[in-house]
């Protein structure tokens, strides 16, 4: 291909992706339009209302999978921290924690799956030592994964039927007494695309959900003026992201996901509400699900994401962004404990004391 050939290739790409994007800004201020006059199911909102005196706590986790040899290890660990508010924000010292080690002989690709449930199902597990506290702040969706696939079962994790049934369980058991939130701070699923998509403007099915919500809240701050006002979009419930037929191919997955859940969580009175939220302009855009019960005002939520979220923080609060750096399993740490692994394979299975007396030797 000559020079010239290729310039004038790429000059008719950027053209083309320049009328595209001025159709996609057009479409999207309608969108904007729409929620400013009313005429969507859900509304910006000003938060100004501070959050009572209360106990917080926030879970997250994280995994490392390491090949080795034939074999595959997941080194998976989840991390709880706890807030107290009673007129000034404490953080205690003290944290708690679930790790697991595991391995299998399986593809990478499978057991990378599954890992993702073994390191949710470490996550979960930590609900139960959320004890005496008004609001639980989850990393992630609720509905977590947000994708049901059909998977084997592989010995040393979870199955996906059996791991959706606790976690479902596990929240609606805690949301008796508490609040429980779930903070997703990335949007794989597009669905307020899908939702205005299904409302005529078919351009925005070119967008992705963050270029869609970072032009609705910089729009509407601009407009108004308020660059350091947290800000909300809400409520939306989600049977009204699945009321379509027509949906985007990225949110077929997730409405199976999402019928799971919905089945127990309706059994419980509960539905699934979320908004989304920004702290200022300068800041991340946060989705917050949350649980109601079908008489509940929605969105009291809010106003404790509110009181712990730190400016320009991707995780949104600062005892999420806590919870995951401490979770996080390095690749040091995962090289000590597979260093740890080949001293048993290649001594031949020494006596464990041995071991452990060289481990010492070498400050591991």
């Amino acid at each position: 291909m000559k020079s010239e050939d290729i310039v004038r290739s790429i000059k008719e790409i950027a053209e083309r992706n320049i009328k595209d994007r001025e159709k996609l800004n057009t479409a999207i201020e309608i969108a904007y339009e729409d929620i400013r006059d009313g005429n969507a199911d859900f509304k910006f909102t000003e938060i100004s209302e501070s959050s009572p005196p209360h106990n917080a706590c926030a879970i997250d986790g994280s995994r490392y999978i390491v090949p080795v040899q034939d074999n595959i290890f997941v080194i998976a660990r989840a991390v709880l921290i706890r807030g107290n508010d009673k007129g000034n924000k404490e953080i205690p010292p003290e944290i708690e924690q679930e790790f697991k080690i595991t391995s299998n002989y399986y593809d990478e690709n499978i057991v990378g799956n599954k890992s993702i449930l073994l390191m949710l199902q470490l996550e979960t597990s930590l609900l139960d030592k959320c004890k005496d506290v008004n609001v639980i702040m989850i990393d992630g969706p609720l509905i977590d994964p947000p994708v049901y696939y059909q998977d084997s079962h592989i010995d040393g994790f979870p199955d996906l039927e059996d791991y959706t049934k606790m976690r479902a369980m596990k929240i609606i058991e805690k949301r008796e007494k508490s609040m429980v939130i779930g903070i997703s701070k990335r949007f794989s699923q597009r669905l307020l695309v899908n939702y205005f998509s299904n409302r005529g403007m078919k351009q925005i099915s070119k967008s992705t959900e963050n270029f869609l919500l970072s032009f609705l809240f910089l729009k509407y701050r601009m407009e108004k003026e308020i660059y350091n006002t947290p800000l909300s979009i809400g409520p939306i419930e989600w049977d009204l992201f699945f009321q379509h037929e027509r949906k985007l191919e990225d949110l077929k997955s997730l409405e199976d996901a999402y019928q799971m859940y919905k089945e127990k969580f309706q059994e419980a009175g509960l539905k699934l509400i979320s908004y989304y939220y920004q702290k200022d302009f300068s800041s991340p855009i946060g989705r917050i699900d949350m649980l109601n019960l079908k008489e509940e005002e929605p969105g009291k939520e809010l106003i404790y994401v509110n009181r712990w979220a730190v400016s320009q923080v991707k995780e949104i609060t600062i005892l999420n962004k806590l919870a995951d750096d401490l979770s996080n399993v390095s690749k040091k740490e995962s090289e000590r404990l597979i260093s740890l692994y080949n001293l048993f394979t290649m001594s031949n299975m020494e006596k464990e004391d041995l071991i452990l007396k060289r481990l010492g030797k070498s400050n591991y």
